[in-house]
């Protein structure tokens, strides 16, 4: 079975590359790149709108299950939330979410101001040095300028994009805070099925944040299980050498799904 994988908050998949070389040429392997990143399309803000992006993206490559889905960081939420809606359409799903968090770490995140917000600002305060313009506009016509104007620097970064790292540092900002405020607004239920919860055990928690990485072996079904690997974020999980032993970890819990599967679909005697 192939293996759909989920970006965290910069939504590149090219962070799954060494995993991917890892489990090998004969192990299928898609990652599910975020929307907006490209600075064509805007991003996502709501996770289930994600979750029904990327069903229907690996419905084109696998039209039904069993599925095999993996997520880290923010990328394991949306990850969540597609074994849910798969689960509702009547297809089963394995899910394996790496350091991903409960949604409550993300409420500082839940109204914080897009980046389109900022823009704006910078336009105005831009503007202000054509006052005389504003000025001889009907103030209706106001909003219109400043919006006529922020289209323009936008149309000028794409057709820069070529030509630097702004466009890409732009786009990559814009696209993780767009996820942030959706995981922070994300409404959690209790998934049925069963988790394999990989967590960086040596990352630094200050001592009044509540580490939630832990909660998803209650809220999966039985067989759930919590495995902790020494890395000390979350991005490191994926280089060497913890890479090798997060790959070990998937093979277990894959060979074991799989195992499982075989004995529901022998008849029975």
């Amino acid at each position: 079975m192939p293996i759909f994988m989920v970006p965290g908050v910069g939504g590149n998949v090219l962070v799954f590359a060494q995993l991917a070389k890892l489990l090998g040429m004969d192990q299928p392997f898609y990652g599910l790149q975020a929307r907006g990143l490209d600075g064509k399309e805007t991003p996502f803000t709501s996770v289930p709108e994600m979750a029904r992006h990327y069903i229907g993206e690996i419905r084109t490559v696998r039209p039904h299950g069993p599925y095999i889905i993996l997520g880290i960081c923010t990328g394991g939420l949306i990850a969540y939330e597609m074994a849910q809606q798969l689960l509702d359409q009547g297809e089963t799903a394995s899910l394996v979410m790496l350091d991903t968090w409960h949604p409550s770490s993300y409420r500082p995140h839940r109204y914080q101001w897009s980046i389109r917000f900022w823009l704006f600002l910078f336009i105005v305060w831009r503007t202000i040095g054509n006052i005389h313009v504003l000025l001889r506009m009907p103030v209706k016509d106001w909003l219109p300028f400043v919006q006529r104007k922020s289209e323009r620097l936008l149309s000028f970064l794409r057709s820069r994009a070529g030509e630097g790292d702004l466009f890409v540092e732009f786009q990559v900002e814009r696209v993780s805070q767009s996820t942030r405020q959706a995981v922070a607004r994300y409404v959690m239920r209790k998934y049925p099925g069963r988790i394999l919860n990989i967590v960086a055990s040596k990352r630094n928690v200050a001592e009044t944040v509540t580490d939630t990485r832990h909660v998803w072996e209650e809220l999966g079904g039985e067989g759930s299980q919590t495995v902790r690997v020494g890395a000390r974020d979350s991005g490191l999980l994926l280089t060497s050498p913890h890479v090798g032993e997060v790959s070990g970890h998937l093979q277990a819990f894959l060979a074991g799904e799989h195992q499982d599967q075989n004995a529901g679909n022998r008849p029975s005697s």
